[in-house]
């Protein structure tokens, strides 16, 4: 097995665990389970951000077209929770925050809210489940919640308690590798395409937004997010003050700055050290309304981020301020109107959360953004 750690320890641990586990069950998997070829119950997880989660959440219409009686759950973090809501595949959404993956309440891992919650979705009676990221943690859920048939990635261990374990492709989009688990287990899976699912009342509230804004049909609107999930990902607010006054210069555009509450003062920053009465709509817009003024707008420009996943989606011209710190292979927003402007460094593929130098990003000019949006325009 090939694990994706970049600490040597965690790839030893890992092994032996594995190799012990292997052993243990090792009669067990003399058994081969076949696919069921009728499942009641479904539970698909993704517990990490919210880029990871849009891209997990068409496979919910792809196991629907396979089993079309059953309820499929979707267990998920609270932080996008939001995007699944009016999806018309699931039966329910469970909420875990994982403390492996929560970026602000640096929580404790309870032993006591995990065993609580392979309790809960054991009163379930789960015959399918897939963990759609390969985390050893959540395939040890999967197990403990007496999960039947489970589907996942052993590239961090744990691939003795799963019936579908397919090879990992490295360089493959974090899409790719969800279908690729499909395929697993048998089931026909072509070019499955995210969708946000919105309402006629999130219609109306960014109607309502542009027109209290005096944004018109006829007017070029450019939405810009300054924010990414971790440090290491971030370009200088300098930047962006400078980058909004060119592109309100070359377009003529309405700049629109997004973000949740949390970056509404950032916001503020950004906008007063520029002069082109740029808009800031941090916090004003659910994730649905998000997709609906991103579909409307003209331009989208940001950094490695949950809107610019959004962004590839509605399929408007972006351009994306991707660090080093990842594979852009791996997790960079597909689409023919999506520009990637990367930097290849000494240290890239670091997977840093916090970087002294920031290198990578601080070798994106301005000039850089501006080049790559006026020939996303063009195109």
């Amino acid at each position: 097995m090939r694990y994706v750690f970049k600490n040597i320890f965690f790839v030893i641990l890992f092994a032996v665990i594995d190799l012990c586990g292997y052993v243990l069950f090792f009669f067990i998997r003399l058994i081969r389970q076949k696919r069921p070829s009728e499942a009641k119950r479904i539970l698909i997880i993704r517990l990490d951000h919210l880029g990871d989660v849009l891209y997990s959440s068409s496979i919910a219409k792809t196991l629907k077209d396979s089993y079309e009686e059953a309820k499929i759950d979707f267990l998920a973090a609270s932080w996008s929770q939001e995007l699944l809501a009016n999806n018309p595949y699931l039966n329910k959404i469970i909420v875990y925050d994982a403390p492996w993956f929560d970026r602000k309440n640096n929580k404790l891992f309870s032993l006591k809210s995990f065993l609580a919650l392979a309790a809960y979705l054991r009163k379930n009676n789960y015959d399918l489940g897939l963990d759609l990221r390969g985390d050893f943690r959540h395939i040890l859920l999967m197990y403990l919640a007496g999960i039947k048939f489970r589907a996942g990635y052993g590239i961090t261990g744990g691939g003795f308690l799963l019936q579908v374990n397919p090879p990992y492709k490295r360089d493959a989009s974090a899409l790719e590798h969800n279908l690729d688990l499909v395929r697993g287990l048998g089931i026909e899976a072509a070019g499955a395409v995210p969708e946000i699912y919105t309402t006629a009342s999130d219609q109306d509230k960014l109607a309502g937004l542009l027109e209290n804004s005096r944004i018109s049909d006829r007017d070029f609107v450019a939405v810009i997010h300054p924010h990414a999930g971790y440090p290491a990902k971030d370009w200088s607010d300098d930047r962006f003050s400078r980058l909004i006054d060119v592109i309100f210069e070359k377009f003529q555009a309405k700049i629109i700055l997004i973000g949740s509450k949390s970056d509404i003062e950032t916001n503020n920053r950004i906008i007063a050290a520029s002069h082109a009465g740029a808009l800031n709509f941090a916090g004003d817009t659910s994730i649905q309304v998000l997709f609906l003024l991103l579909k409307r707008a003209n331009l989208f420009i940001g950094v490695d981020s949950g809107p610019s996943h959004i962004a590839g989606v509605a399929g408007l011209p972006s351009v994306i301020l991707y660090s080093a710190t990842n594979n852009t292979q791996e997790w960079a927003p597909p689409g023919s109107k999506v520009s990637i402007i990367t930097r290849d460094v000494t240290c890239k593929g670091c997977e840093k959360e916090y970087c002294g130098e920031n290198i990578c990003m601080k070798l994106i000019s301005v000039a850089d953004v501006v080049e790559e949006a006026e020939k996303a325009v063009k195109r």
